[in-house]
């Protein structure tokens, strides 16, 4: 069995992946509203001057340009909102492509016991990939700014976004991908595998 199950992984890792990297372009241009958005509210500290998918050495990336929205008070020094204070902000788009295909690859990899379990799995695989899609670009783009900051005004003030950036950046996106995998195909399974599974297992029990 999990021979079988990592057989199928690896297919649907290929499959998906390859997908992805084909249209990775086109799939992030269509994200950039949605996380233009989300990186706005994320921190109300900084606004967003432009957020946009650009190749770099063949590498599609995210790329955002950021300024001041308020003052910022940091060790006792306060920085005013400058139309010419800004900075950059970048990250692959294989940030938001990787996760969602470890999710799919390994919801979908663990055999179904029906058709309603698959269907379980898909409709709860779409809130999954909306929360892994939403919050992980940018929070490592803003982590890279405020990074900047601490490191070049506060090097021991401990930052939240930089903490959680740099959690993503190392592994942690696949991490959690696993983690919402396990997840969806437990619950999926648990609600939807046949009654008379139920009722054998209810037999057996001692």
């Amino acid at each position: 069995m999990l021979k079988r199950i990592v057989l199928r992984m690896m297919v649907l890792v290929i499959v998906l992946g390859s997908g992805a990297m084909i249209a990775s372009a086109q799939l992030a241009q269509a994200l950039v509203p949605w996380l233009s958005v989300v990186t706005r509210n994320l921190d109300r500290t900084f606004r967003v001057e432009s957020f946009q998918v650009e190749n770099e050495g063949g590498e599609a990336i995210f790329r955002t340009r950021l300024g001041l929205a308020r003052p910022l008070t940091v060790d006792g020094r306060t920085y005013l909102p400058d139309a010419r204070g800004q900075a950059l902000s970048s990250t692959p788009v294989s940030n938001l492509l990787v996760p969602a295909v470890v999710l799919l690859s390994m919801a979908f990899a663990v055999p179904g016991c029906n058709s309603l379990d698959y269907l379980c799995r898909a409709a709860l695989l779409l809130p999954a990939l909306i929360l892994i899609g939403s919050f992980g670009v940018p929070l490592i783009l803003l982590g890279n700014l405020w990074r900047l900051v601490t490191e070049s005004v506060a090097p021991d003030r401990f930052s939240p976004l930089v903490a959680g950036a740099d959690f993503l950046l190392n592994g942690g996106q696949t991490a959690l991908a696993v983690a919402l995998a396990v997840v969806i195909v437990t619950v999926s399974h648990r609600f939807c595998r046949p009654r008379s599974a139920e009722n054998q297992s209810a037999r057996l029990a001692p």
